[in-house]
């Protein structure tokens, strides 16, 4: 495990005792993006600090995860590919995961590989040369026939699953939830999700205090725009808990692709939230016999299935 300075905590205080470091970790197609943005619309009403890390390019210049978390001192943090590794890197810290069908995962990938442009985070990567196989790959794709094409990203699929694989299952400070179990009920396991990390409140707060939530969330729009080490070391209004009903607005605000009260459609949401299972209308005898071969032992390790011969 890293080791902090002494004193270290982050940002926020509750009564002046320290938090927890706040942690999601997720995994890409697992629905990373609605659920970013959710915990950021939290962060911003609380005046909390946030962080999202894509890859280990994102802490390089620190050295290290841990040293990246002493130095921009979030109070959340978002893993978009978590590895078991990054638990040990961290200090204390409470925490939900999130997987999803890896057959699912599957179809999502072929899909984005196919049709999609680089994500913004790995354009800068590829831009360096540092993404020739994943480019030469998603080249491939647009040669083959679709039936060809999923298989072929199965078996690239092999080192994404691998973190899946690894990850430790057992950690009582982490919470784990399916994807599914989210998409079918966004709002009351955002609830269970922020009950176990501890910043739920079930009552309705009084004006003054509803006000000074809404007065994070418009001073967090202003100072999100500033370089990272200026917004760091500004003051900030920190709240400790965030109401039930906040919550339930938030969810289903940021599911409708709004960002504020009010406001219309805004960003829309990825067509990785397609309702799930996807993979029922794309595999065939030939890929369920490939991914038995490949990935039954996930299969049944991550709860989707329980019968090696399914199907």
């Amino acid at each position: 495990m890293h080791t902090f300075p002494e004193g270290y905590e982050a940002s926020s205080r509750n009564r002046g005792c320290p938090r927890p470091l706040y942690v999601f970790f997720g995994h890409h197609y697992c629905g990373t993006t609605w659920i970013t943005r959710i915990l950021q619309e939290a962060c911003a009403y609380l005046g909390w600090r946030f962080r999202v890390i894509h890859h280990p390019g994102d802490w390089a210049t620190y050295g290290s995860l841990g040293r990246f978390v002493s130095a921009e001192r979030p109070d959340v943090l978002v893993c978009t590919q978590a590895t078991l590794q990054q638990p040990g890197e961290l200090p204390a810290f409470r925490a939900f995961h999130v997987v999803r069908d890896p057959r699912d995962v599957v179809v999502l990938r072929y899909r984005q590989h196919l049709k999609r442009p680089l994500p913004e985070h790995l354009r800068e990567r590829a831009r360096q040369g540092r993404m020739a196989g994943h480019l030469a790959h998603c080249a491939r794709l647009q040669e083959l026939p679709a039936a060809e094409g999923l298989l072929l990203e199965m078996a690239y699929s092999e080192h994404f699953f691998r973190h899946m694989r690894e990850w430790d299952y057992g950690r009582p400070e982490v919470l784990e939830l399916k994807y599914e179990t989210l998409f079918a009920r966004p709002e009351a396991t955002f609830w269970q999700v922020f009950s176990f990390l501890g910043f739920l409140v079930p009552v309705q707060p009084g004006p003054l205090y509803g006000l000074s939530l809404r007065f994070n969330r418009w001073y967090d729009g202003a100072v999100r725009r500033l370089p990272s080490f200026v917004e760091r070391r500004c003051p900030r209004l920190v709240r400790g808990r965030l109401p039930a009903g906040w919550v339930t607005d938030i969810v289903r605000r940021v599911l409708a692709g709004r960002s504020h009260p009010g406001e219309g459609p805004e960003r829309s949401l990825p067509e990785r939230m397609a309702p799930p299972p996807l993979w029922r209308t794309c595999f065939d005898e030939m890929h369920i016999a490939y991914f038995k071969e490949k990935y039954n032992n996930l299969l049944i390790q991550l709860g989707y299935e329980t019968d090696p011969g399914w199907c």
